[in-house]
């Protein structure tokens, strides 16, 4: 019989930023999380939020404020239900950076929802 799987942790969250004096200032955020052998799909949300991402990868990173947000949480889901939301929620890091270093990973596949939003 299958069960939800287990509870995700994230394991790194960053908002890279180009510095303010940089015009147009640009963004991208990340999140990467832990995979669970049941799961089918993940929810990623801001704790206490809305969610951003539904889908089957461990990350989610795009190059603008779709993933950003002060903290996040994740749970697993599969065909018997949900995990319950990684706790406690892992705080987004901000890096100040030069804009030659906002380049996204050509190797990251797209999003596959980010909830409508």
């Amino acid at each position: 019989m299958l069960v939800p799987p287990l509870a995700p942790q994230i394991t790194a969250s960053t908002k890279f930023q180009t510095h303010p004096t940089v015009r147009p200032v640009r963004i991208n955020c990340s999140v990467a999380w832990t995979a669970r052998a049941t799961a089918d799909s993940y929810e990623l949300k801001v704790a206490g939020g809305g969610t951003q991402y539904t889908g089957p990868s461990t990350s989610a990173s795009a190059p603008n404020a779709s993933y950003c947000g002060p903290s996040h949480v994740v749970r697993a889901c599969n065909a018997s239900g949900c995990s319950a939301w990684s706790d406690p929620p892992f705080p987004q890091e901000l890096v100040i950076g030069e804009p030659d270093a906002l380049v996204a990973d050509p190797s990251e596949p797209p999003p596959a929802s980010d909830g409508g939003q």
